[in-house]
């Protein structure tokens, strides 16, 4: 069996990565406009989460803008260098979206909120978790 050229080898975990990217930069864009998410279950503190909401969507928007240019940028031209990096901003995208999962679990609340979060952490995690694989797999494995 002939070998796949390095572009290609990984161009199906890169694409699910770059999927998860989106979806987290669509989470933290759906909290800036406000839309889809309601914090009535605070009562009268509502709107005191809008600073820590604010901070955690711009913070999760710029490692999902790095995921996302680190995927396109690998799916047009491999460079294994590139490819620890792509490996450190897409664990840190999907990491950010723990603690906001884990507080709509806590609260019970809104069901919308779970299955974001959950869904770019799982995601992000797992294609990042199969291109750790494939590369140490090795070129024997790949025939």
């Amino acid at each position: 069996m002939v070998k796949q050229e390095p572009e290609r080898k990984h161009a199906a975990l890169l694409l699910v990565l770059l999927a998860g990217g989106l979806l987290s930069l669509s989470v933290s864009l759906l909290y800036l406009s406000g839309f889809g998410f309601s914090f009535d279950f605070l009562g009268p503190e509502k709107g005191s989460e809008s600073s820590s909401v604010e901070l955690w969507s711009v913070i999760n928007m710029g490692a999902s803008f790095m995921t996302i240019a680190f995927s396109v940028g690998q799916l047009m031209r491999y460079n294994p260098g590139h490819v620890r990096l792509l490996m450190g901003f897409a664990p840190t995208s999907g990491m950010l979206h723990v603690p906001p999962l884990l507080l709509w679990l806590a609260i019970g609340g809104d069901s919308f909120g779970v299955m974001l979060h959950a869904a770019a952490l799982l995601v992000l995690l797992g294609g990042l978790a199969g291109l750790i694989r494939s590369r140490n797999q090795g070129p024997a494995a790949a025939d």
